[in-house]
């Protein structure tokens, strides 16, 4: 089904996928998603492992695990672009329901704070440490410390920085496109790079769903800043046989309306268009400014798949026995970037 809707303040598209669940008496159908176009890194990863009967858990973690050891993508995990002050701060949670989710936020040696905080979930049931608290714990659960600065990352520490000090401008983001489209497939997808929060969500052939996000935050950010990424609810959130949702963009728009829990609760209660268009109209009514980005992604227990974003430019990637494919989101609030 195709739909587009417009007015002056909008420019809509809707279209629905369904994977999952083909009756009653058969297994689920397996289908991961992630968000943006460098999310296929995660997805070939994970695919093997959740095609071969492998649980949505053990997925979306092996998906952020495969972007986080990646240096190409300057957003999550090694290679990641610092803070003000130089330093990479790491953040991620995972999450199968509101009573099993972990989370880890400022982590500074550790390449795979996803599966730090998947080791939490597994340990606590449900726990949240930043941090020395977050660092200690991982070391205490013989995780390996490394440096995450990369010298790219590190050289443009040092532009932005000058350039601060000098002129008081900010440098655009750099990309780094390993020139066959794997990490951006657009340049209007580019424009949003300071805001790409790689968000994973699976549903496996059990019927189960979970979550995971991670990312390195806003580059140059304050320090000690926390974004929506690493909070149940704000930017992941499941609940087992509704639905699981995570977010990227503007951490400060997304946590202001909890939104991974509005969107999944409205999920409960309505259809993907309807939930997707109330979650947008939601984040509109802040004000938001012309830099800022929201971006959703979500699956049901049945395994129909939805995506929204604020603004032009967001992609995100399926991945099911049907193939690979990088699609923009049925759902576009604002027509301009």
């Amino acid at each position: 089904m195709q739909r587009h809707l417009q007015n002056s303040a909008r420019f809509v598209t809707f279209s629905s996928h369904r994977y999952g669940r083909c009756s009653a008496m058969c297994r689920s159908k397996p289908v991961i998603v992630s968000t943006w176009s460098f999310g296929e890194i995660g997805n070939k990863a994970a695919w093997p492992l959740l095609e071969g009967g492998g649980s949505a858990l053990d997925a979306v973690v092996t998906a952020a695990n495969a972007v986080e050891n990646d240096p190409r993508v300057d957003s999550v995990g090694l290679g990641g672009l610092p803070d003000e002050w130089g330093d990479v701060h790491l953040d991620s949670a995972v999450m199968t329901s509101p009573a099993r989710w972990g989370s880890v936020l400022s982590v500074r040696h550790f390449q795979n704070p996803s599966s730090i905080a998947r080791r939490l979930m597994e340990r606590f049931g449900r726990a949240i440490r930043s941090g020395d608290g977050a660092e200690q714990f991982a070391l205490a659960e013989g995780f390996s410390r490394c440096e995450l600065l990369t010298e790219s990352a590190r050289n443009w520490w040092r532009e932005v920085r000058d350039a601060t000090l000098n002129a008081g401008e900010m440098p655009a983001i750099p990309f780094y496109d390993a020139g066959d489209g794997s990490l951006f497939l657009s340049a209007e997808e580019r424009l949003w790079a300071s805001h790409d929060t790689v968000g994973i969500l699976a549903l496996d052939s059990h019927g189960e769903i979970a979550a995971a996000t991670s990312t390195s935050g806003t580059p140059f950010k304050p320090p000690g800043r926390i974004g929506d990424s690493a909070i149940p609810g704000h930017g992941l959130f499941v609940q087992p046989g509704v639905a699981a949702a995570a977010a990227t963009g503007t951490g400060e728009l997304i946590s202001g309306y909890s939104a991974t829990l509005r969107l999944v609760d409205w999920l409960s209660s309505m259809d993907m268009e309807s939930a997707l268009q109330k979650t947008m109209e939601m984040i509109s009514s802040a004000n938001p400014l012309e830099h800022e980005q929201a971006a959703f992604i979500c699956i049901t227990a049945e395994g129909e798949i939805g995506a929204a974003s604020l603004r032009p430019g967001f992609r995100y990637c399926v991945t099911s026995a049907e193939g690979t494919r990088t699609v923009s989101p049925m759902l576009t609030h604002f027509d301009d970037v």
